[in-house]
């Protein structure tokens, strides 16, 4: 004989007086572009039947689980539901569509200047610029060019469309040293340092060092 006992948030079955758990299997707040449901019988991921009760004006979702969040949703309410072998289980969770708003720089400042890149869902964009720490090492204007005054460590804030982010850098004041960071097209960072020194006679020495972050993590150095 099969029984069904609901309590709390899981459906618990009972097979010859033997418990078994269904259940969603899903954080309660999300935040990201898209996630995937799972629905849990004893233990063991199984393949049910999914729907959306609430919440379309911010996500869409297929009926093998796949949520998709709207870009601007934030906070917001989303109830989901799974239906397994005459089972129905319901979940609400908050989700949150993740901006992707990132801070692209040197980890550590050198020279006289330097600058900041802000990465918006992967796209190079313009947002308010700020320092909220280390200010006396650092200034940052609108197009995110950095003048460095003194060694130290600063925090830099990017705020866009809502969204703000923030990099913590440590700062080594040099007149003779700068640093600039560009996205490349493929999509990896290369941020390339040039120290010029001024030699006995007069004249000047410039060396250069490139390192690129690329997108897998790795690093390359010329």
């Amino acid at each position: 004989m099969i029984r069904y006992h609901f309590r709390s948030e899981n459906v618990f079955l009972y097979v010859n007086n033997t418990e078994f758990s269904f259940e969603i299997d899903l954080a309660d707040t999300i935040q990201g572009k898209s996630f995937l449901c799972r629905c849990v019988l004893n233990g063991r991921i199984v393949t049910g039947r999914w729907t959306l009760v609430s919440g379309s004006q911010y996500v869409d979702m297929n009926q093998n689980g796949k949520v998709t969040i709207h870009e601007g949703a934030v906070s917001a309410a989303v109830t989901v539901q799974c239906e397994y072998g005459g089972l129905v289980k319901t979940k609400t969770v908050t989700v949150s569509y993740d901006n992707q708003l990132t801070i692209e720089c040197a980890d550590t400042l050198l020279g006289t200047s330097g600058n900041a890149i802000a990465l918006y869902n992967s796209q190079i964009i313009t947002p308010v610029w700020s320092v909220t720490a280390g200010s006396d090492c650092i200034q940052i204007d609108s197009a995110g060019a950095i003048i460095i005054s003194q060694s130290g460590s600063a925090t830099l804030q990017a705020s866009y469309n809502g969204y703000t982010a923030q990099k913590t850098v440590a700062v080594q004041y040099d007149s003779g040293t700068s640093s600039q960071t560009t996205v490349n097209d493929d999509g990896s960072i290369t941020t390339e340092t040039q120290t010029v020194v001024e030699n006995p006679d007069g004249s000047t020495t410039t060396t250069s060092e490139s390192i690129t972050v690329n997108d897998d993590g790795s690093t390359s150095q010329t």
